[in-house]
């Protein structure tokens, strides 16, 4: 079996352009790479026209949303995967998620872990501590996790028909989650297999306030519980600090949390959420 994988590429040969097309070369079962590009100036074009079966897209005047619709309409499996170019597959990463697969079962999303950047790696290891002492771990609660496409397995029948909101270049994937959710299919979220992420804070502050806008609105996350992590996020820093003594964690943690309510709070005032939690998703709005 060989499945499409659809590659959202603009200016991203760095950090990681290259580990991450060999991840997939290596890993997956690959029919077509297709690359939907944002408009790349940077010879990201030049360096994937080197493989094998790669169709490439333009998309230079769209955004994240725009650029998965065409990606999803272009794919001709019975299955195939998202990546993104910031991202490197997990070791046996296809043979691993394919152990998932069931009728009933509609896409599988491997967790992400951050690399790159000390500021987003030793916060996550930290809270990824703290949750498992307070008996907490993440794979035991999957639907706290926002929906992810950056290495996510996904039965093309059950989002074929998707009509994306062309506004959504923030919470896209938690958009074409529900909507997989909503068919009936169930959303695996696994430990193993898993993509190594490239973030650095600078672009989590950076997106921080849209984050925060589209997740209120994607009825992903409330007022009440942007509002506890902030209240949260000082004792948190600190107990991360005490196990990574990485002081740059206070600063940019608190900044990020702060921007990502501020983005909830005016989500909220603003009115409406765009999609209630249970709503069956409308194919426009």
């Amino acid at each position: 079996m060989k499945v499409d994988v659809v590659l959202l590429t603009k200016n991203s040969l760095m950090p990681c352009l290259k580990h991450c097309v060999q991840s997939i070369y290596r890993n997956i079962p690959i029919n077509r790479l297709i690359v939907v590009d944002g408009g790349s100036t940077d010879g990201t074009i030049d360096f994937l026209r080197q493989f094998s079966n790669v169709i490439i897209v333009d998309d230079s005047k769209g955004n994240r949303a725009t650029s998965r619709q065409i990606g999803i309409k272009m794919v001709e499996t019975e299955w195939f995967l998202f990546v993104d170019s910031d991202v490197i597959l997990s070791n046996n990463w296809f043979n691993e998620a394919w152990k998932y697969v069931d009728d009933d079962v509609g896409a599988v999303q491997g967790v992400d872990k951050p690399i790159g950047d000390r500021s987003v790696s030793d916060f996550g290891e930290a809270m990824d501590k703290l949750r498992t002492r307070l008996h907490k771990p993440l794979k035991e609660h999957p639907s706290i996790i926002r929906g992810f496409t950056g290495d996510t397995l996904i039965r093309t029948s059950a989002i074929k028909d998707v009509k994306i909101p062309k506004f959504l270049h923030f919470y896209e994937d938690q958009y074409i989650r529900k909507f997989v959710e909503n068919k009936g299919f169930k959303w695996i979220i696994t430990q193993n297999p898993f993509c190594y992420h490239f973030k650095t804070i600078e672009e989590m502050i950076k997106d921080a306030f849209p984050s925060g806008f589209y997740g209120c609105k994607m009825s992903y996350i409330s007022v009440r519980k942007s509002l506890i992590a902030l209240l949260t996020i000082v004792p948190k820093v600190i107990y991360a600090f005490t196990l990574k003594k990485n002081p740059s964690l206070l600063m940019n943690q608190v900044k990020f949390q702060t921007l990502y309510t501020l983005g909830v709070l005016k989500a909220w005032a603003s009115g409406s959420a765009l999609l209630k939690t249970g709503d069956t998703i409308p194919n426009r709005f």
